[in-house]
């Protein structure tokens, strides 16, 4: 079985057991899990196992249209599910420098530049990835370089999810200008698992 069926069946039991209880009917719990595990069923229970089946099917069927990594929350009513929200996550990609630059530094901002304008178009319209080359010489990029604490030249990634910061320095950048394509790799790579995609 697939993890989404495993989790919506899993989900599902769980929201009519908690059905149940609130409609404080403790004891029809017991009997549909006792009829659920052994298979069979009483015929007074039918109508009511039916129900249940009804409920779980609502509730799977939910579940498992939404992905994997969602959760979801069961409300007071019978056959209500409310996907909760997924964390809004942000990658900022920047690199700082001082006015007088050397040659890696350069070969940095503009092999990062172009891995992220040639793989990452749809999430840069979509604010979901910043690229930005800052000069850590003029004043009005002082507060920006304090919050990173860039002082010099350095690549920074800051993960933002729900607004909160998760910023760092890579340094492995430095050892791969060399090489175009394994930069492009590598930073793509580790934009990716950033982002979840």
């Amino acid at each position: 079985m697939n993890k989404k069926v495993i989790i919506g069946t899993i989900v599902g039991l769980i929201a009519v057991i908690v059905l149940t209880i609130m409609n404080n009917d403790q004891s029809q719990v017991v009997a549909k899990s006792e009829n659920q595990l052994t298979g069979t069923q009483s015929p007074q229970a039918v109508s009511e196992v039916e129900t249940v089946a009804d409920q779980e099917l609502i509730i799977n069927k939910s579940v498992t249209e939404e992905p994997v990594a969602q959760t979801a929350t069961v409300n007071t009513k019978a056959s209500e599910v409310v996907p909760e929200k997924k964390p809004t996550t942000k990658v900022q990609v920047f690199l700082f420098h001082s006015t007088q630059r050397c040659s890696t530094c350069i070969a940095i901002g503009r092999l990062a530049g172009e891995t992220i304008y040639e793989y990452y178009q749809p999430e840069l319209r979509d604010g979901k990835i910043e690229f930005r080359e800052v000069n850590i010489d003029l004043p009005e990029n002082k507060a920006l370089a304090q919050k990173f604490q860039a002082s010099g030249s350095a690549l920074f990634i800051n993960k933002i999810i729900n607004g909160q910061d998760d910023i760092n320095e890579d340094t492995t950048v430095w050892r791969l200008t060399s090489n175009p394509d394994q930069f492009k790799s590598y930073l793509k790579n580790k934009i990716n698992n950033l982002i979840g995609k």
